[in-house]
């Protein structure tokens, strides 16, 4: 992988540690005087990337509802203005569920996810889209052990197809819906 540092700081103090810096990472922008001006960039950064995950593993579970086939979904829309980073790095894993390339373990996003909605709350801004994925990977966290990032930090993958006559309660747990007991929920048609 290749390390990006929002740097911050004073001229002086930058111009003295850009040999570390530049030995350190692939990229080192310096984004602002103030120190913690780079600090409050990655936040920006982690919003974008918590995001784009939950809405890549969303999508994919969307595709494969509607009964599409979800990876050609993938193909196509990782080439359009759908595009991002997330989804086209996160994607294929998503997809074949192989999770041992692990890039970023759940408890990091779920980590950086709460510093987001924090500093948006400590600054009365509010951030729904973050706070909703937040949440998500905390609930993609509490039932996994291996601690990875998989689809179901949206539950990708247990969503039934939407021309399905009938959701089980269990899908529908899956889905984080609230269920009548045990007993088989009919979908509208």
């Amino acid at each position: 992988g290749t390390l990006l540092a929002m740097v911050s700081g004073p001229a002086d103090a930058i111009a003295r540690v850009r040999p570390l810096l530049d030995a350190m990472t692939d990229q080192a922008p310096v984004v602002g005087d103030t120190p913690g001006d780079g600090q409050r960039v990655k936040l920006v950064n982690q919003l974008l990337c918590g995001v784009h995950i939950a809405a890549a593993a969303e999508a994919l579970a969307f595709a494969e509802a509607l009964g599409l086939d979800p990876a050609r979904c993938h193909e196509i829309i990782r080439t359009g203005a759908a595009a991002s980073f997330m989804l086209d790095d996160r994607g294929p894993r998503m997809l074949a569920a192989r999770f041992d390339d692990v890039r970023s373990a759940l408890d990091i996003f779920v980590k950086d996810m709460g510093l987001v909605v924090g500093a948006a709350r400590a600054g009365r801004l509010p951030v729904p889209l973050a706070a909703v994925a937040e949440q998500l990977h905390v609930r993609a966290v509490l039932p996994n052990t291996a601690n990875q990032m998989k689809p179901t930090s949206v539950g990708a993958n247990s969503a039934p197809p939407m021309n399905s006559r009938r959701v089980r309660p269990r899908e529908i747990r899956a889905m984080n819906m609230p269920t009548k007991g045990d007993q088989e929920i009919h979908q509208p048609q």
